[in-house]
């Protein structure tokens, strides 16, 4: 009898340690799932509330075992699903941002590192060839000194009636700058809102470390989605521009503006986020990203109240 309930609890955790729950399927979640298809030795679970005549507890109770789950939720359930899947001692990657208080950051944080778990927030674009191109570009000092960024973000049709639009697309570029600059505290110096609208679109400048000027433009309102990052510097300017046809780098210099990059055939961020959360063994790596996560989530609380100190 012994070794029959052994074996059964081997089955389990064999069966658990390669079955990942995908938790919403909506726009994000779609796009999620079929990329997970390409992980064919993973099992896939998916909950959806609009789907499933069960509550989350009672799908969990009928469900296989599983090791690891993604949260493709809106943004106010990212912090009280995480906490419970890490409770339940899963592994987490959730749809940026982690959350949207400070407090709850620090708390799955924490968590997380208590239970020796992977936490993973979704910046996509960290896994860009674009972004590393934009990188050994600027390092390059192919335009000189940065003396100013200028951004635009739109995504029509996603409208959030309880969130500012920064919530939804400023993130991306807070990671961004990180990268490319590593000079993103846990406050914005100087962050100015230069538009008072509503929280649909929103425009703001702030400045990083090194006085570089951050300008940025979100939108939830154009008609078009797309996004334009421009780096401005002394004898010219690097714009990464992505629209519904084309994405592509160009330097502009004396008047004159040259493609540099179109991209390859192998550049699939969303691929290559879900084989580090699905393969990767290194649990330091996932730590590595945690102050950031956290600094984000603070960066957009300041935004948040700084919109809502004028409105």
């Amino acid at each position: 009898m012994w070794l029959k309930g052994f074996i059964s609890q081997m089955l389990k955790r064999t069966q658990a340690a390669k079955t990942v729950l995908l938790v919403g399927h909506g726009y994000w979640g779609k796009k999620i799932l079929a990329t997970l298809r390409a992980f064919s030795d993973w099992q896939i679970l998916i909950f959806d509330k609009a789907e499933n005549e069960l509550s989350l507890d009672e799908f969990l109770a009928k469900s296989p075992n599983f090791s690891h789950v993604i949260i493709a939720t809106p943004e106010k359930t990212h912090y009280q699903l995480a906490k419970k899947f890490l409770l339940l001692n899963k592994n987490v990657l959730v749809e940026k941002p982690l959350c949207l208080l400070e407090e709850e950051a620090k708390e799955l944080i924490n968590l997380a590192k208590e239970k020796k778990l992977f936490l993973l927030v979704d910046y996509i674009f960290l896994y860009d060839q674009f972004l590393f191109e934009v990188k050994k570009t600027l390092q390059a000092k192919t335009i000189g000194k940065i003396k100013k960024v200028e951004i635009f973000r739109s995504s029509p049709g996603f409208t959030k009636p309880d969130l500012l639009v920064s919530d939804d697309l400023m993130i991306h570029d807070l990671y961004l700058l990180r990268y490319l600059f590593a000079n993103i505290k846990n406050d914005l110096s100087e962050l100015k809102i230069l538009n008072q609208l509503d929280q649909q679109q929103l425009k703001l400048e702030f400045k990083l470390e090194n006085n570089i000027l951050v300008e940025s433009f979100y939108s939830w309102l154009e008609s078009k989605a797309g996004r334009e990052l421009t780096f401005l510097g002394e004898t010219g300017s690097l714009t990464w521009t992505k629209d519904a046809l084309t994405e592509r780098l160009t330097i502009s210099q004396n008047k004159q503006e040259k493609n540099i990059f179109s991209g390859g055939n192998d550049n699939d961020p969303l691929f290559k986020l879900l084989e580090k959360f699905l393969n990767e063994q290194d649990i330091k790596s996932f730590e590595a990203s945690y102050n950031d996560y956290l600094a984000d989530v603070m960066n957009l609380s300041q935004v948040r109240n700084a919109f809502y100190a004028i409105n």
